[in-house]
């Protein structure tokens, strides 16, 4: 499965790549297992004898094993289309209605897709973390955030 270090040229995310040079991102592409949406948690799914495709679809801790987050779509993609993950760096993640703060560690919600903020204590389990928000709820847009994404 290919993987590339970009440095953000179209200057996405609301950020000019010659301002903020540092801000780099490692970016891996998989085949869309369901739906995705730009700014989803995304999980893998599992690779059987008859799939030979990486999968990802909107994780959900309902079904979805927290350690299985492979990153945040970059976009969105239909079912059997190309998704952009970021496993590295700095993404938007969509938080819904959910309230999350700076500094708080990130994890997967129960609402499919969407992320929640924890902070840290004896029960928070270290594989269940993917990263750790940069901002607040609503910054940059009212149901997302900033998160610093580190799952490689």
């Amino acid at each position: 499965m290919p993987t590339k270090q970009i440095t953000n040229p179209q200057g996405a995310f609301g950020y000019d790549p010659s301002e903020n040079a540092s801000l780099a991102q490692t970016v891996s592409y998989f085949e869309a297992g369901a739906t995705v949406t730009a700014g989803d948690v995304v999980s893998l799914e599992e690779l059987t004898a008859s799939t030979d495709t990486a999968l990802v679809h909107p994780s959900d801790t309902g079904t979805d094993d927290p350690a299985n987050v492979a990153g945040v779509a970059v976009n969105g993609a239909a079912t059997g289309e190309i998704v952009e993950v970021v496993t590295h760096g700095l993404a938007i993640v969509n938080v819904g209605t959910g309230t999350v703060a700076f500094e708080e560690l990130a994890t997967a919600s129960s609402t499919a897709g969407e992320a929640d903020g924890v902070t840290a204590d004896g029960t928070t389990v270290v594989g269940d973390v993917f990263g750790y928000f940069l901002s607040a709820d609503e910054v940059p847009a009212a149901t997302q955030a900033y998160v610093w994404v580190d799952r490689v």
